[in-house]
């Protein structure tokens, strides 16, 4: 058995050599795509970038696994400083703009979309185009795992998104406040330590 794990060893170190070499190449490439990068920038493996119009993301940025930036038809994407973006999130703009401030949580699962598909009568909806509208995102935000962030939102500073909630822009939310479900309703505020 030992003679076997000294054989094994050095194959399995050359495997995840490997796999290093390749995730490094693949995650570069997609990082080339990005029109400008603070410092400081850690990317999970598979992420995915599509560039149409332009991606701007700050310093001491954090994104884990399956992560996906798409901007089409001159839309774009701002991410400030210092922000957290979890597995199987995705980031997408059509001619509109997403700002997300800085100091963001954003769990896994996280879907932030600025557009939207048109549903007159007059033609099936998969032949009509999208409508968009901008996404704003403030500072110090924490948005929950399987949140919907549909086109029109706003998110103030210091709100939380509880798990599983759809953010529209119907919505009216107060800054430093806990809202969670579908429809969002307000939890609580948050409160400093006594």
């Amino acid at each position: 058995m030992n003679f076997l794990y000294k054989i094994l060893k050095p194959v399995e170190l050359f495997i995840r050599l490997i796999r290093l070499i390749s995730r490094f190449i693949l995650n570069n490439s997609q990082i080339n795509k990005i029109n400008k990068i603070g410092k400081n920038f850690k990317i999970g493996n598979n992420f995915v970038v599509h560039n149409e119009g332009f991606i701007i993301v700050g310093s001491q940025i954090n994104i884990a696994n399956n992560v996906e930036f798409s901007t089409y038809i001159s839309g774009g994407i701002e991410i400030g400083n210092n922000a957290f973006i979890g597995d199987s999130c995705k980031i997408i703009s059509e001619n509109s703009k997403i700002k997300i401030g800085n100091d963001i949580l954003i769990a896994e699962v996280v879907s932030i979309r600025a557009s939207n598909h048109k549903t007159n009568l007059n033609n099936t909806i998969n032949k009509q185009g999208n409508t968009s509208k901008d996404i704003t995102i403030g500072n110090d935000v924490w948005i929950g795992r399987g949140v919907a962030i549909l086109a029109g939102a706003i998110i103030p500073n210091g709100v939380v998104i509880g798990a599983n909630s759809v953010v529209s822009k119907r919505c009216l939310l107060e800054e430093n406040s806990i809202y969670a479900g579908n429809p969002l309703k307000l939890i609580n505020k948050r409160s400093l330590l006594s």
